[in-house]
């Protein structure tokens, strides 16, 4: 191992936050309604009401990341390739309660989805400091990380 490696626990743990993006970006969020039929016309939206709150994550689909545990117990020096999911909800599902910044969501705001608007721009900023600082911590904490495209 180099001087300039990262300790095989840093590395495990990029390689978990990681794989639970991986897995949370591939589990539909458990109120997704299927696809209208033919002929039936457009979808309709039903607010969602209720719910306990949690703790941990705070976008809703950030709460559904687990994380791989096999990759989290390794002690191998092999590179991983992984996905990382951070803490953010999509245009779609974003319901609001960050400061400044409201809802783009069509469940919570009862318009069609507008990704160009002025809500979803100012969306698009959160968005991007929060990849920026991810990806900063990255480069000092795992020097030798090579980060590849962001998804949306």
């Amino acid at each position: 191992m180099s001087s300039t490696s990262p300790p095989p626990r840093t590395r495990r743990l990029v390689a978990a936050v990681a794989g639970a993006g991986l897995i949370a970006i591939m589990i539909p969020p458990a109120h997704a309604d299927p696809a209208p039929s033919p002929g039936q016309g457009r979808w309709t939206v039903t607010p969602l009401t209720g719910g306990e709150p949690m703790q941990g994550a705070r976008s809703e689909t950030g709460r559904i990341a687990r994380s791989d545990q096999a990759l989290l117990r390794s002690t191998s020096d092999a590179t991983v390739n992984v996905m990382v999911k951070l803490d953010y909800d999509s245009y779609a599902a974003y319901r609001g309660g960050l400061d400044g910044l409201p809802a783009t969501s069509p469940a919570e705001t009862g318009r069609s989805l507008d990704v160009r608007g002025a809500e979803a721009r100012r969306y698009t900023g959160h968005i991007e400091r929060i990849e920026n600082d991810f990806l900063a911590a990255l480069a000092r904490e795992v020097p030798g990380a090579k980060a590849g495209q962001r998804l949306r």
